[in-house]
């Protein structure tokens, strides 16, 4: 049964009404109550075609739940061994005999300034060698010079007084004193150089931290002397226990503090995750003495 427009439900019930009234005036009161009760019937089924209201839907309400990292508050204390983050070794470049030191662990250092001196009489001595080479070699050119332009210039007069093979070794006499000179005067720059490596000098502004050398002791090439570090940025390697393992991945961070003999804690510290059970610590404020 299809619903009636809302507009035309009461037009049509009134038309009914006044069509039902007249018969009861026509038929007389008798049938008045089967027409009572038709009247009933049909306004039922108008009322029954009527749609029901939509049902109001129910928005129940979700409880919300933000996952975060716990947090123990708990503060945590490792201990480890802090050193620097720049650091370097220094050695002389040449053996020898430690004439004298002049630095000791903890003294501040300026670039350029001498650590340690060897014993330079021995490279003076081979200095002086490598200038009486030099100085022989130069004889030797210049008479090898003059046997050519003097063979030259009788050859240029007379071309059968002299022949080709006393000039091709007059030639090859001056070609192998101008090579004998080069070679000498490199060595002789080489020996100067070595003069100048036995006074060992600061690479950078920094503090002694170890010292290996004392004077009088013989020292190999490249033999460790001393440890430097500059200072300002510092790192701590830090033995981390199981029970923390667990939270520590290769590249987190934390945030931290180094406790000094002073009591100060300097803030703004990094913790550096490494591979393995170790940590490195890097510190922005300046070393402490």
């Amino acid at each position: 049964m299809k619903s009636l427009n809302p507009k035309t439900k009461p037009l049509f019930v009134n038309r009914l009404l006044s069509i039902v009234g007249s018969y009861l005036v026509l038929r007389g009161t008798t049938q008045r109550l089967g027409v009572l009760s038709l009247v009933v019937l049909v306004s039922a089924l108008i009322a029954c075609s009527e749609q029901p209201p939509p049902p109001i839907e129910t928005v129940r309400a979700i409880r919300t739940i933000t996952l975060t990292e716990p947090a123990s508050g708990r503060m945590r204390r490792f201990s480890g061994v802090v050193e620097a983050a720049d650091s370097s070794s220094v050695s002389f470049e040449v053996p020898g005999n430690v004439r004298e030191v002049n630095v000791d662990v903890g003294e501040r250092i300026s670039k350029g300034q001498v650590l340690a001196v060897l014993d330079e009489q021995t490279f003076q001595l081979n200095v002086k060698a490598a200038q009486a080479d030099v100085g022989r070699a130069e004889v030797e050119l210049r008479d090898a010079l003059n046997d050519l332009e003097r063979l030259q210039r009788i050859a240029a007069k007379d071309r059968g007084a002299i022949s080709q093979r006393a000039l091709d070794q007059a030639e090859a006499r001056y070609g192998g004193a101008r090579n004998n000179l080069s070679y000498n005067t490199s060595r002789l720059n080489l020996v100067k150089r070595d003069l100048e490596r036995a006074v060992l000098r600061a690479p950078f502004d920094g503090v002694i931290s170890k010292r290996y050398v004392d004077p009088f002791q013989q020292v190999a090439l490249g033999q460790k002397l001393f440890d430097l570090h500059m200072e300002g940025a510092m790192e701590a390697a830090i033995s981390v226990p199981e029970s923390e393992i667990e939270y520590i991945y290769l590249g987190s961070s934390r945030r931290g503090s180094l406790s000094s003999h002073s009591g100060a804690s300097p803030q703004g510290h990094r913790y550096r995750g490494q591979q393995g059970r170790r940590w490195r610590q890097c510190f922005s404020g300046q070393s402490h003495d």
